[in-house]
């Protein structure tokens, strides 16, 4: 038995052994070694010597070896004309980077471009018309303060559209910097400051991260631009701005939409579902992306108390575990205290008739005197949406409340657009249609009737 462990033991030295192979190579600009430089393969980590040179050892099938673009350095770009600090892996053992000096400044802008949704001709024009010039405006402003680079995250841009992005990014005369090139985990310097960014959020990007700091010293500043959540639908065409003046650090987010497109998609957070827990750290997150609106549900607890609860309805509610109003006021101080646009919120207020009604759930009218009478509190004109499926809640508050801007919730349940159309007595702002019913004539009827719309889905 100790033969047959032993034979497993040196088995398996033998096959780590097979797994790992040892690269080196040298760091320089001008034919001058590079000192401290961080060179890794993703998992593995070093610094090059006085000499410029590293030595590691790697896995047998890494697919790059490349550095982290040290303080006052960028690397040699390619022939699309952003910066290449990557090289193939396979079959190799020598690696040899060249830097370029570039500005000597600690001022800086970073552009983290997060949001490209870009799969059709019209998504690809409105880029081109108004993302881009947005862009440019903006990058000649910041390259008279220092230095600029931007990151881009690329999952979202169709492969047959890729190319022409990345010539139009190009044209903004800012050093990019895409997650979907090269390794999949990668960081570069702005000034004294350290950026990282990935396409993926799992576990060896994680790794990554932290075997990264590990090399940092103490006073390192690290940003990490961080992609949209998953729950935010049609992401808001726009983009982060992140400056360094000195030691003051600030951020702004920069929205470019064409306001012409009659049926342009809301960009919003969906709080549905989300537990008590989650709403103010999902919201913020939100808020500080630039997200359009806020969506949640509100309901009425047996104490009358207007509050945010995500479960289905109709039912009043045995506890007001999150208030509206304290949600509000949240959301609005932050914003204040951040410098950031006031925030634009789509509530839904969603009864239902039947013999339970004002029993077991609230009555619609109630329910929504109680609701835009709070709303009307808190000040928010011009950037309140409330939603709903109730034909006879839209017709109450459209009447009652005639400035009230609305938009109506329907699914595949509602029948035909004729059908669902024919129980309002008025044509609200906005339509929303369930994903599974949406088609290009529900679009038309909707453009015709002088609708915007969104779709959702569960």
């Amino acid at each position: 038995m100790k033969r047959f462990l032993t034979c497993i033991f040196f088995t398996c030295i033998l096959c780590s052994l097979s797994l790992a192979k040892q690269v080196e190579g040298r760091v320089h600009f001008s034919n001058r070694p590079v000192s401290g430089v961080i060179v890794t393969d993703g998992e593995a980590f070093t610094r090059t010597n006085a000499e410029g040179a590293f030595r590691m050892e790697v896995r047998d099938n890494t697919e790059f070896i490349y550095i982290v673009p040290p303080y006052g350095f960028t690397t040699t770009a390619s022939e699309g004309g952003y910066p290449i600090y990557w090289q193939e892996a396979d079959g190799r053992t020598w690696f040899s980077f060249e830097l370029v000096p570039s500005s000597p400044a600690t001022d800086y802008t970073l552009f983290a471009i997060t949001s490209l949704q870009i799969s059709d001709p019209q998504q690809f024009d409105d880029f081109k018309s108004t993302f881009i010039p947005d862009l440019s405006d903006i990058s000649i402003k910041a390259r008279i303060k220092g230095l600029t680079a931007a990151v881009v995250r690329t999952e979202g841009i169709g492969p047959e559209y890729l190319p022409k992005v990345k010539k139009l990014l190009a044209s903004a005369k800012i050093q990019m910097h895409f997650t979907g090139d090269g390794p999949a985990d990668k960081a570069m310097f702005m000034g004294k400051d350290l950026i990282v960014f990935s396409r993926n959020n799992d576990n060896a990007t994680q790794a990554f991260v932290q075997k990264l700091f590990g090399m940092l010293q103490e006073d390192t500043y690290v940003l990490y631009p961080e992609s949209f959540s998953s729950k935010w639908q049609y992401a808001p065409q726009g983009f982060k701005v992140y400056s360094r003046t000195g030691e003051k650090f600030s951020w702004n987010y920069h929205r470019s939409v064409n306001e012409e497109y009659p049926d342009k998609q809301m960009a919003r957070l969906n709080l549905f579902g989300s537990t008590v827990q989650n709403i103010e750290k999902e919201a913020l997150e939100a808020v500080c992306s630039g997200v359009e609106y806020i969506e949640a549900k509100l309901q009425l607890s047996r104490s009358g108390k207007v509050i945010l609860l995500q479960d289905n309805y109709p039912k009043y509610a045995a506890s007001a575990s999150l208030e509206a109003e304290e949600f509000i006021d949240m959301v609005e101080a932050f914003t204040k205290d951040c410098g950031l646009p006031q925030q634009r919120y789509a509530f839904a207020i969603n009864s239902g008739s039947g013999a339970g009604e004002g029993k077991v759930w609230p009555e619609y009218k109630e329910f929504a005197d109680k609701c835009l009478s709070l709303l009307a509190a808190k000040g928010l004109e011009g950037r309140l949406l409330i939603e709903s499926f109730d034909d006879r809640v839209l017709n109450y508050i459209h009447a009652k409340y005639p400035d009230a801007e609305l938009c109506y919730l329907v699914d595949t349940e509602c029948g035909s657009y004729q059908d669902f159309m024919s129980l309002l007595d008025f044509v609200p702002g906005w339509i929303g249609f369930q994903k599974e019913m949406f088609n290009e004539e529900l679009a038309g009827l909707a453009r015709e009737a002088g609708m915007r719309f969104f779709v959702w889905e569960d």
